[in-house]
């Protein structure tokens, strides 16, 4: 949650530093609304675009960040020390997330606290109508205000000229439904009030909109001399709330400025495409590790596979499991490409060079058999055709539970249910986090860096023949080890059913400096 957020804070501190660079002057304000409104969205959903985020994949993989903070290690750690050492970084993390979801609670009383301000003045005040439209008049002098369809106005203080100019400033706000802009501006304020981005952001919606709606009045016929001049002398006492869209509150210099500078030419139009690459630049920018590990696969060609799956005697088959597997693997696959219809036939597109499965299973004398047959990238470089493929099973698949009972000691390496760590992967990570302790040798020498540990989770779900796959330190090595000789049992994996042996790896990550991190 917190790495989204830092994400989104970034790309609203580079996506409105190109707004004030190119667009902070324009006279294209409908177009300004909508791209200050587009940054706040992009915020959002543009670190939702990390290729796999959406996609749910059985990888054998499970990572842990051990982090100890800047702290004083001279000498040798005691167990107590290593206990402080974690509850240190415990009560920073409690500490660091207490003061932000305080300031934000604040920030949100104030806001409620304004809306009921708003809420009770419409109450109190008396309907009136001008020019058949409905106005609130309140108890005492208050600014020009709309909020939503409501505009409270005190007739007796101005002349019907002047009424009139405010009137046709608020119904703009009210149709072109600026209330809406000002409490998405007011909401991502209390929600990261700690970017200062994020409040000059609001500050530029609440001009943009006066612009707008001073723009509206002059479309009306009104002169602007004389609108000016009434916007400078309006005089009023501090107001209820700021969740409203005003009439003479906004910084009148540079309102005034805005009214009186010359239109932008349509060409100016096109600054506002430079949105576009930008945007796309900052996705692969804050995903560039994720698009660094699937783009190879992406950039590969994309190729379709079409045809009928029939047995040795011709009958086609239904619900075939179509696998992609790795080159000499077993009939498991790592990832599932579909299955036949209800006449046999079947319909993939993978990347090009994928290996692939079909797999048919059934029930014979009350024990499970099946077909299958491989294709590799050899056997369907040599396939005449890749559509109206006629896939022949009869090699047998060999009977699982004549397999489970002669106790097979085949390790797969990817199956259809990856083995499990008791609670799933949350609970593997608290459980290494509270089980690993740093060696103090090794806090002492500096060492830190990645421990690669493999493994298997047999049938049982024990685990078995445990070793590093890839050494950093001897001291680091023998902890991760330890770490994991002493996890509980597993749920094991499962091949067609059937509980079956599977090699599992286990990176874990020793790092003296940061602070307790787990990726999953």
């Amino acid at each position: 949650m917190m790495t989204y957020l830092l994400k989104a804070n970034l790309i609203w501190a580079l996506l409105f530093g190109l707004y004030l660079l190119l667009l902070r002057r324009d006279t294209h304000f409908r177009w300004k609304r909508f791209t200050l409104l587009s940054i706040y969205a992009a915020g959002w959903l543009l670190p939702l675009t990390e290729p796999g985020l959406w996609h749910d994949g059985n990888e054998a993989v499970a990572e842990l960040c051990i982090n100890l903070g800047l702290i004083d290690i001279q000498g040798v750690p005691t167990p107590s020390t290593e206990k402080s050492i974690w509850t240190s970084i415990a009560w920073s993390e409690l500490l660091l997330w207490g003061g932000y979801l305080g300031g934000m609670a604040l920030l949100l009383v104030r806001f409620l606290v304004q809306l009921i301000a708003i809420c009770r003045l419409r109450l109190r005040s008396t309907t009136v109508y001008i020019n058949k439209v409905k106005l609130y008049e309140p108890e005492k002098p208050q600014p020009p205000f709309s909020f939503f369809g409501w505009i409270f106005l005190s007739p007796s203080r101005h002349s019907t000229e002047e009424q009139q100019e405010i009137l046709d400033h608020e119904l703009a706000h009210v149709h072109q439904h600026h209330s809406i802009d000002v409490l998405l501006s007011e909401l991502h304020s209390i929600v990261c009030w700690i970017n200062p981005v994020v409040w000059l952001m609001k500050r530029e919606v609440r001009s943009n909109l006066e612009y707008l709606a001073d723009a509206r009045v002059l479309a009306q016929g009104h002169n602007r001399k004389s609108y000016q001049i009434h916007l400078l002398a309006l005089s009023y006492p501090m107001a209820i709330a700021n969740l409203y869209n005003h009439f003479n509150v906004s910084p009148l210099k540079k309102r005034i400025n805005m009214m009186n500078k010359k239109k932008s030419s349509n060409a100016g139009y096109l600054k506002y495409l430079l949105f576009l690459p930008l945007c796309a630049l900052i996705s692969l920018v804050i995903n560039a590790d994720a698009w660094a590990a699937t783009l190879p696969q992406q950039m590969k060609k994309i190729v379709t596979y079409s045809g009928t799956v029939v047995d040795a005697e011709g009958n086609k088959l239904a619900n075939v499991r179509i696998t992609e597997v790795k080159e000499n693997s077993s009939t498991s696959g790592k990832r599932f490409l579909g299955t036949t219809d209800a006449q046999g036939h079947f319909s993939i597109t993978v990347p090009e060079g994928t290996n692939f499965g079909f797999v048919y299973m059934y029930e014979k004398e009350g024990k499970r058999q099946g077909l299958i047959r491989l294709y590799n990238a050899q056997m369907l470089s040599a396939e005449a055709k890749r559509t109206d493929m006629v896939v022949v099973l009869k090699e047998p698949v060999p009977n699982m539970d004549e397999l489970a009972k002669q106790g097979t000691d085949h390790v797969y390496q990817v199956v259809d249910e990856m083995p499990q760590f008791p609670g799933g992967n949350n609970a593997m990570m608290t459980f290494m986090i509270q089980n690993t302790k740093y060696p103090a040798e090794a806090i002492a020498k500096g060492t830190q860096g990645r421990v690669t540990v493999q493994f298997i989770v047999d049938k049982e779900g024990n685990l078995k023949d445990i070793h590093v796959l890839r050494s950093v330190d001897p001291l680091l090595d023998a902890e991760a080890i330890r770490m994991v000789s002493s996890m509980p049992k597993w749920t094991p994996g499962k091949s067609m059913g059937q509980p079956v042996n599977v090699q599992f790896i286990l990176p874990v990550q020793f790092n003296l400096q940061g602070k307790v991190e787990v990726k999953k």
